[in-house]
Parts: structure tokens; C-alpha cells; sequence
């Protein structure tokens, strides 16, 4: 990650590395105590660089389709789940609706959110794709994942004769831009970066701006991460400033 971090790096950039941090995830929680200590090496040489865990971005995907309601589902288990692991958190609830076969989902928490989304009732919403026989090319007619690639298009009023004849392909009927979710989605994060192409776009689309400093932000997340680790039984996980 931290060559990825190299290539892009640009002085006058001000740079947030959003690093997944499962509690429960003994390897990436080492990993991510690891490029802390690579970049704080690193920073005489790389400045104006930091370092956000995350539990995972699929909890914030999660978020952002609950809080636009674009998360449907007839699944009581994958209901039951959004209710325990993204509207309020509480593991052991979590683990009595997790199905017990789903041996990956109790060892690490970023499953349980794979798990959400791969089980939603739109398959253009699920986090999976489909390859043509044989090969690892994408399948473009397939509509796997294509609602965080394009415009939701499905649902169209068509006219003829003089009437209008709707065809519903889309259960919850939207026709959201590409741009609006991406930005729906980038401001769900706990710090996101404005400038003149988009700060007037996104509030435009309602979402208010607050000036907040990073180390305002470190401390929102070692509160966050101190309520998830003890309520999932698992050791405090720090936020360090660079």
C-alpha cells in the first residue's frame, strides 16, 4: 500500500489513507500498525499524509444505501443484520441472526458486511461480478455491481400513441446519477476533501460542510473504535496521529 501511496504522492496534496481495521481481524489490525510505522518513517521525505482506520468500507456502503433507502431486501436475516450492524451496533445480536454455516463471517466482522450486501434483493447492488465463461473479463450485459459504476436506468417512462406505458425494472424505481451516489457515498466517510469542482455540487444535493481538523477526526474514531472493540470483546485498537 505504501508504494500505491508513493505513486500518487504530490507535495502540495493534503492525502487521507482510509486503512480497513477490523477489530477482529488480528492480521489487518497488525497491517495497520505496521504503515503507520512505515509512513511516520516515511515522513520527512512524505508530509501532509493521514491515516484513518475504517472498520471497512463496506460498513460505510451499508450506511449510505440504508440512508438513501436504497437498501431493499425481503431477507429477514439480511433485515435483521442491517438492524444489529449498521443502524445499531451489537455484536452478540449480530452472531444469534448470522447463519451458522457462514463460518467467515464470525471470524471477522467486514464479512458481516459482505455478507449484507452480497445478499441484497437487487443483484445490480450485490458486491460480486460476473466474468465471461473462462475468462476474467467483466460481463457487461450481466447487472452484478452496475449501481456503483453507472446511472440507474432501469427504471424509464416510455410513451406511445399518446400513453405512457411504465417499465418497471427496478424495484425501488431509481434513476440516481452516478455522481450523486459517489458523492452520497464519499460523505458518508468520516472526513472527506472539497474543492471548487465539487463543493458546490454537493450541497447543491443538500449535504452541509463542516471545516473539521484531523486530529477532530482521530478523536471521533478512537471513541468509535473504542465502543465497537468492547463491545465485541476485542482489544482497544488506537488511532495514532502521524
Amino acid at each position: 500500500m505504501f508504494n500505491k501511496l508513493k505513486e500518487i504522492y504530490e507535495e502540495a496534496d493534503n492525502i487521507i489513507v482510509f486503512f480497513d481495521v477490523p477489530p477482529n481481524n488480528k492480521l489487518a489490525v497488525k497491517s495497520y500498525y505496521n504503515f503507520i510505522d512505515i509512513v511516520k518513517r516515511e515522513l520527512p521525505y512524505y508530509k501532509n499524509i493521514s491515516v484513518i482506520p475504517i472498520i471497512c468500507i463496506e460498513y460505510y456502503i451499508c450506511k449510505f444505501l440504508r440512508a438513501y433507502d436504497y437498501l431493499y431486501t425481503k431477507n429477514t436475516v439480511v433485515s435483521e443484520m442491517v438492524k444489529y450492524a449498521v443502524v445499531d451496533f451489537r455484536y452478540e445480536e449480530i452472531l444469534k441472526v448470522l447463519p451458522l454455516n457462514n463460518k467467515k463471517a464470525r471470524q471477522t466482522i467486514e464479512k458481516v458486511y459482505k455478507y449484507i450486501i452480497a445478499n441484497l434483493e437487487l443483484p445490480c447492488m450485490r458486491n460480486e461480478f460476473k466474468y465471461l465463461p473462462n475468462t476474467k473479463i467483466r460481463d457487461n450485459k450481466k447487472m452484478w455491481g452496475a449501481f456503483y459504476e453507472k446511472d440507474c436506468n432501469c427504471y424509464q417512462v416510455t410513451y406511445a400513441e399518446g400513453y405512457n406505458y411504465r417499465q418497471i425494472h427496478c424495484d425501488i424505481k431509481c434513476t440516481d446519477e452516478l455522481r450523486l451516489k459517489a458523492e452520497r457515498l464519499y460523505c458518508l466517510l468520516p472526513v472527506f476533501v472539497v474543492n471548487d469542482s465539487n463543493s458546490v455540487f454537493i450541497k447543491e444535493i443538500g449535504i452541509r460542510l463542516k471545516h473539521v481538523g484531523i486530529q477532530d477526526v482521530i478523536s471521533k474514531m478512537q471513541i468509535f473504535f473504542n465502543e465497537i472493540c468492547d463491545t465485541m470483546g476485542e482489544p482497544k485498537i488506537y488511532v495514532r496521529e502521524l
